[in-house]
């Protein structure tokens, strides 16, 4: 496999890494039962959003490296 085909394949895998994350904090945004414990829904949207800017910066870079 080339060179170009592997970053190619990589950025699709941190494509779906996050479009997984996203799909992720859709559905916790909509479970009502995760909305009542607000404490535990913070953080875990907190989490949510920081693994997602983590994994946006890495395409960007990836992006700008190919």
């Amino acid at each position: 496999m080339s060179t170009a085909a592997k970053e190619s394949e990589i950025i699709v895998y941190i494509k779906i890494e996050l479009s997984l994350i996203e799909d992720k904090i859709k559905y916790y945004q909509s479970d009502i039962d995760l909305k009542k414990d607000r404490q535990k829904y913070f953080l875990l949207m907190e989490n949510l959003n920081n693994q997602k800017e983590i994994v946006s910066r890495i395409l960007q870079v990836s992006e700008n490296l190919i």
